[in-house]
């Protein structure tokens, strides 16, 4: 599955931009192609040189079942992450969110919202 996410870097304290959340939904047994790209709060795209994007997902206690990041990013505020969750984490409703790393500060860049991993089992009448 894909998606194409985008993000906002407020570097800044004048925190006027408004960053949208977004609903995930994933198949159990499915990973997540996600691109994403992140943008300054001027609306410039941000440099992802020398950064960690990061990706969470928590339970409703908000205690961490999964993470990942990349360093992987271009000069355009472009970056892939790979979202394949464990077999253990069960079908239900989560949070996420998304954050960057640079020079040992970190911003949020997307807030917590809904991800949905739905169960992919099937019962059949006969």
């Amino acid at each position: 599955m894909y998606k194409y996410i985008v993000g906002v870097w407020n570097v800044t304290e004048d925190d006027n931009e408004v960053v949208t959340a977004n609903t995930l939904d994933l198949p159990k047994g499915e990973s997540m192609n996600m691109e994403v790209q992140i943008l300054l709060n001027s609306g410039q795209e941000a440099s992802l040189i020398g950064t960690t994007l990061s990706f969470r997902l928590v339970d409703y206690n908000m205690s961490p079942l999964y993470s990942t990041s990349t360093t992987q990013g271009d000069r355009l505020g472009r970056a892939a992450l790979d979202i394949n969750l464990p077999a253990y984490i069960a079908p239900g409703t989560y949070a996420w969110d998304m954050w960057i790393e640079s020079g040992g500060r970190r911003y949020q860049v997307k807030p917590l919202a809904a991800f949905r991993l739905n169960d992919t089992s099937r019962t059949f009448a006969n």
